[in-house]
């Protein structure tokens, strides 16, 4: 089996058979058969000194030839895909629409009284005062303010005094739906 020799390998076996030990040292640039660029030229021997002395030292080779480009690198990879957000959470329910409200008037020294607050009033949300009905020859009032009326919108009921007429007053509650 023959094996190949490349190019770089062939001069440097064959100078060390020659004896050129100036130019194997040049040897280093050589290139092989792959391709990767060719060798640089060898530099020129030394002068041989005279009797005593050395010699002059030889000159540099010339460089090699630049290597084929290389090929461009692989594409990299995409990305992975980005997970979905998480839900968000639901708002809080509001109150329906106010369609009507009620009030109760308390009993008090054997009698109460009546009180009507309109839907529409609720839904205003404005502060307002009511006069309640007449019995016994008198009427009492009681002021509804915003704040309980968007408490009265949200399904909730108010529970207050009446104002004090014939030394008593009546408790009201009123609520909307």
């Amino acid at each position: 089996m023959r094996s190949q020799l490349t190019r770089k390998q062939f001069l440097q076996t064959s100078l060390c058979l020659f004896g050129g030990a100036s130019l194997l040292a040049g040897m280093g640039g050589c290139s092989d058969d792959n391709g990767e660029g060719a060798g640089g030229t060898s530099g020129t021997g030394g002068t041989s000194g005279a009797v005593g002395t050395g010699g002059t030292s030889g000159t540099g080779g010339a460089g090699g030839t630049a290597g084929k480009a290389g090929s461009g690198g692989t594409g990299g990879t995409g990305g992975a895909a980005g997970s979905g957000g998480t839900a968000g959470k639901g708002g809080s329910a509001g109150g329906g629409a106010v369609t009507s409200c009620s009030a109760d008037v308390s009993i008090v020294e054997m009698h109460t009284h009546t009180l009507m607050v309109p839907a529409a009033d609720a839904v205003a949300g404005v502060e307002k005062t009511y006069t309640t009905g007449t019995t016994n020859m008198h009427a009492h009032m009681v002021t509804v303010t915003a704040a309980e009326f968007k408490m009265l919108a949200a399904g909730q009921t108010v529970t207050k005094p009446t104002t004090t007429v014939n030394l008593h007053a009546h408790q009201v509650t009123v609520m909307c739906t």
